[in-house]
């Protein structure tokens, strides 16, 4: 490496030096909690870290899981990157953002290298140091954003890409690197490609117009790396990735004071923010320097010396740094959402224009300007991130640490913990501030062994009271509320019927540092108690105790208690399939129509920091709710219970008191609890024989609230699966398991089980929609298409149907079919 390299990389290594310090300092001094994005963001990187804390890399099944923890667009990269840190340093807010040390490193020395390679070594200093000085660049560096990775990773990319088209002898060095580094990209954000579009276009165009056919192949051989590096996610994920970006461009928002898109003002924007998003002196010196060469270029005319420290030439090099920075420009003045660090993936490219416009110049009058540049520019910045001057308030884009009184999250998860220590708990939040939200809450209740989550719930006015009525625990609080948006009248009846309801007990309240208070509810009667018995369990597990009315009415809840006891692990694992025969009939001599399947203490058991022994004696109560189907023939009806062990597959019958129950058409409706979730999905998965899914994902999207790892939907399958062994042709059993599937992205089974259901439900064209569906996802486009058109064959104008045909068509490139199909769909409307 020549020595100037090495002087060079002396000097990058201080810049970061001095950058990480600065942001750790700012880090040590904030007091404040994460805010909405930042929550989930780091509530993301602690499932990654837990799954990681045990892997299995020769397992299919554990590689599907890793890969579902990040279901949409944002995507893993950051997460994955993060874990190392919180495994060495401890979960925490300070111990994720190290990794920005890490982006911040590669940022510098891949602006430095495209810098070098397009002008200067010079120039790729200066650029390097521009970055550091960015407002924008430096907030993001302090913050635990997806933004920073995305920035440092696309100028890697681009950085590869001009290698590979400068310095052509070392192609294929620069293909692997350039079709890794693209893959990264994808991995940080899929929406990121987009931003190398117009370069990836240029050298794909500039290679055929030279028929450079060789060049052409490597391109193709980077675009199949890249492809490579980010399937195996992608694959998983495909169907929420794209519907949740199509979900972000909808839901487009237009902050007050933002100008609108396709607007002049909303194309000038980003321009007129430049001096804020980059630096205020170095925008006006960079452009001061910029008019005087250009000045003196017209004065002495083409005979001027030109710079001799450009590699390739002048104005090729301008045109494709531009074409990046523009391609980005442009894509985010189309956004409907102005925020700065949308575009911040511009900012290194802006900061080598104007890095190579303050290096216009050369001697000691141009090296003073430079340095003086370079250090108001600091000043200014330390300014706005410390309060270096008490003097100097309320500038804009000052974003100094917060050091009030601390926020209660770390008391408001130990209050849950101490008052439930033996399960796995949820919090709804009817608040939604910047301090205090569910994505914070969530990812304090994560540092916490995993214990506690947070969620909001109500999106509208028709869930808020089976939402008030679906947890043990609620946070509201006084004052500002937050943002709502389209939610308000939703989280308005919630807090309402949370604060009034008298099935729940103000728990503790704490004062927040703007003077509001802070209101932490729960339950009077919880669903779920846990208590270590001093009654020896013995080696199996009990049902000591039922207590349920003596009459009851198909199709309505009503309350029932169960009391289970046996060893922590038994309970822990346990899952219980409950019989409800007809008590005039033998054991199995007619199918059974009414279930109560679920785990025990619902899944629920769990204790993070210090759980009991596997084998401690542990009493389980549980308060639920039990329903005869409506169509459930009147008479008495006498219990079975079957053991299920979730991890051994273990499975024995319990002997228990004698318990029998009358359904009669006339009972009294009884107050009861709401039904499980178990329950819950089994009656959904009811409505899929007819085609109702809208009422089916409705319900499903707003139960996954309620249970945050969906440990629901593995319950229901090992359970479902069980009672097939048995009768292996029940249509309800096997719709039940292919929801379950498909709840859990798990294409293969899906296909099996649709199959099964083709054959036993055959002109049900649902079942072959179904069928179809889950090819499509397992990108078998032909085999959906023959499923898909026996679907339309036996009731044709399906509306999800023709969708799903369409889709399938796009699959195929049968580009006539899909024409066809619109036009037919369209003369219907």
């Amino acid at each position: 490496m020549p020595s100037s390299w090495q002087r060079d990389y002396g000097v990058l290594a201080l810049l970061w030096l001095a950058a990480t310090l600065v942001d750790r300092l700012w880090l040590h001094l904030d007091q404040a909690p994460p805010a909405w994005d930042q929550g989930d963001h780091l509530s993301r990187a602690m499932n990654y870290w837990r799954v990681l804390q045990q892997p299995n890399l020769w397992s299919a099944q554990w590689w599907t899981d890793l890969w579902k923890l990040s279901p949409t667009y944002r995507a893993p990269f950051v997460y994955l990157v993060t874990v190392p840190f919180l495994a060495w340093f401890g979960a925490g807010y300070d111990q994720a953002t190290l990794v920005n040390s890490v982006f911040t490193g590669v940022l510098l020395l891949a602006t430095y290298h495209l810098g070098s390679c397009l002008f200067s070594a010079q120039v790729g200093l200066w650029a390097a140091g521009l970055c550091l000085l960015s407002h924008t660049l430096a907030l993001t560096r302090i913050d635990y954003l997806l933004d920073y990775g995305l920035t440092a990773s696309l100028t890697v990319a681009f950085t590869c890409l001009t290698r590979w088209r400068y310095q052509p002898r070392q192609g294929w060095r620069w293909t692997i690197a350039s079709g890794v580094a693209l893959g990264i990209v994808f991995l940080n954000r899929p929406t990121g490609l987009l931003f190398l579009a117009v370069p990836l276009g240029w050298l794909g165009i500039e290679a055929l117009v030279k028929q450079q056919w060789g060049r052409l192949g490597q391109l193709v051989i980077l675009g199949v790396i890249a492809i490579g590096i980010g399937w195996p996610w992608f694959s998983t994920n495909w169907l929420t990735v794209l519907s949740s970006i199509a979900q972000a461009n909808a839901n487009g928002i237009v902050y007050e004071g933002e100008p609108q898109a396709n607007t002049l003002a909303g194309w000038l924007h980003y321009a007129r923010e430049l001096p804020t998003t980059l630096s205020f002196p170095v925008v006006l010196a960079g452009l001061g320097c910029g008019l005087i060469a250009l000045g003196r270029w017209l004065w002495q005319g083409r005979s001027h010396k030109p710079d001799t420290l450009s590699t390739p030439s002048t104005l090729g090099a301008w045109a494709w740094l531009l074409s990046f920075a523009g391609g980005i420009y442009v894509l985010c003045s189309l956004a409907a959402n102005k925020d700065p660090r949308f575009i911040q993936p511009y900012l290194p490219a802006m900061a080598l224009v104007f890095a190579r416009l303050l290096t216009l110049g050369i001697g000691r009058w141009w090296a003073g300007l430079r340095w003086s540049t370079a250090i108001v520019a600091t000043v200014l910045l330390l300014t706005n991130l410390f309060p270096l001057f008490p003097i100097v308030k309320g500038v804009p884009g000052q974003h100094h640490p917060y050091q009030g009184a601390p926020y209660p999250h770390e008391q408001v998860i130990a209050t849950v913990i101490q008052q439930q220590p033996y399960q796995r708990s949820t919090i709804g939040l009817v608040a939604n501030t910047a301090q205090i939200n569910p994505m914070n809450v969530d990812f304090y209740g994560a540092v916490a062994n995993f214990q506690v989550y947070g969620r909001q719930l109500a999106f509208s006015e028709k869930t808020a009271l089976p939402d008030s009525r679906a947890l043990d625990w609620y946070l509201t609080k006084t004052g500002d509320q937050g943002a709502y948006n389209a939610i308000e009248a939703g989280q308005q009846a919630l807090r309402q019927l949370v604060e009034s309801s008298p099935d729940l007990a103000l728990h503790r309240t704490w004062q927040l540092p703007d003077g509001s208070e802070l209101r932490l509810y729960h339950r009077r009667n919880p669903p779920i108690t846990v208590t270590v018995s001093d009654r020896a369990s013995g080696s199996a597990v009990a049902l000591l105790d039922i207590i349920l009315p003596a009459v009851v009415a198909p199709g309505k809840p009503a309350p029932v208690t169960y009391t289970w006891l046996g060893a922590w692990a038994d309970l822990r694992d346990g899952l219980v399939l409950m019989d409800w025969v007809p008590s005039q009939s033998a054991v199995g001599n007619s199918p059974i129509l009414w279930l109560q399947d679920h785990g025990i203490g619902l899944g629920h058991l769990y204790a993070g920091a210090t759980p009991p022994l596997d084998t401690t004696p542990i009493k389980v109560v549980e308060q639920l709710a039990l329903q005869p189907p409506a169509e459930l023939p009147t008479g008495q009806y006498r219990l079975q219970v079957t053991y299920l062990n979730r991890k051994t597959g273990q499975s024995y019958p319990l002997a228990i008191p004698p318990t029998t129950i009358t359904v009669a058409e006339q009972a009294d409706s009884l107050p009861a609890p709401e039904l499980d979730l178990v329950t819950q999905v089994r009656s959904l998965a009811a409505l899929l024989p007819q085609g109702q899914l809208e009422p089916v994902f409705n319900d499903i999207g707003r139960i996954n609230q309620y249970d945050p790892i969906q440990d629901y939907v593995p319950q229901l399958e090992l359970m479902v699966k069980h009672r097939l062994q048995a009768d292996p042709d029940r249509l309800d059993l096997l719709y039940t398991l292919g929801l379950v599937y498909v709840l859990q992205q798990r294409a293969q089974p899906a296909i099996a089980t649709f199959t099964r259901l083709t054959q036993l439900d055959g002109q049900n064209p649902w079942a072959w929609a179904y069928l179809g569906l889950a090819q499509l996802y397992s990108f078998q486009p032909w085999r959906a298409t023959a499923a898909l058109n026996q679907a339309e064959r036996l009731e044709p104008g399906i509306p999800e149907v023709e969708t799903l045909r369409m889709v399938a068509a796009a699959m195929r490139l049968d580009i006539p079919t899909i024409r066809r199909i619109w036009r037919r769909e369209q003369a219907k409307t």
